[in-house]
């Protein structure tokens, strides 16, 4: 039991740390796509 509340606790952490990086991540691509790209 022990050892699955540690991986129970390490996907929340995840998570936790993956949402809001997959949110910056998403509003750089809508930046990306509102401008043109410069060379």
């Amino acid at each position: 039991m022990a050892r699955r509340k540690i991986k129970l606790m390490d996907v929340v952490k995840l998570i936790s740390v993956a949402l809001p990086a997959i949110q910056l991540l998403r509003q750089m691509l809508k930046d990306e796509d509102k401008t043109p790209p410069k060379r």
